[in-house]
């Protein structure tokens, strides 16, 4: 009778770690079935070091494509879902972490971890002022529906050139490129 019982806690048990992993909050799949995964690093405040996290993220099995921003903007195109702890092994390896609004935790340990790494390491060199979108003055450069001629590509055509151009997008709207704690719910004009 011991050992079913020592069974059936033990099976609750790793169920319940099964059913209640850490993930990341900002994560699609997108038409062609990639996954999209944003997050916000803190603790990183060179490009270099940047350059050696996304090498090392994209080194992860599945891991198509990954980018940085600002140096703590990330943005993961994969084949799958990614594996929290594993991102967050790479990330804390260079010191960093996770941002927590970015991340939904379900280990109060882990939790309680990353919320003192983001308040002891919270965003200093920008603070985002929200500009309203009709106030948006974007430059020449920028593509609208009268400088490209294949509308269908219009928004990937924005979407390039915000990756290309992270600083002018924070110029322009106030926020930073994938500050999806902002709950930027606007669209491009």
């Amino acid at each position: 009778m011991r050992k079913i019982t020592i069974l059936i806690i033990t099976f609750v048990l790793l169920a319940s770690i099964g059913f209640s992993q850490n993930k990341f909050k900002y994560i699609k799949r997108t038409q062609n079935g990639i996954y999209e995964t944003v997050f916000t690093v803190l603790g990183i405040y060179d490009n270099s070091t940047s350059s050696g996290l996304i090498n090392q993220i994209i080194k992860v099995e599945g891991v198509t494509e990954a980018k940085i921003f600002y140096n703590r903007r990330c943005k993961i195109l994969s084949e799958k879902e990614l594996d929290f702890d594993l991102i967050r092994k790479i990330v804390k390896s260079y010191n960093a972490d996770f941002q927590i609004e970015y991340c939904d935790i379900k280990d109060k340990f882990t939790y309680i971890e990353i919320s003192t790494f983001s308040k002891n390491y919270s965003i200093v060199d920008f603070t985002p002022n929200r500009i309203p979108a009709n106030k948006w003055v974007f430059p020449e450069d920028f593509p609208t529906k009268e400088n490209i001629s294949d509308i269908s590509k219009l928004a990937q055509e924005k979407q390039n050139w915000i990756e290309k151009n992270p600083y002018k997008w924070r110029d322009i709207t106030g926020v930073e490129y994938l500050d999806f704690s902002q709950k930027l719910g606007y669209k491009l004009k």
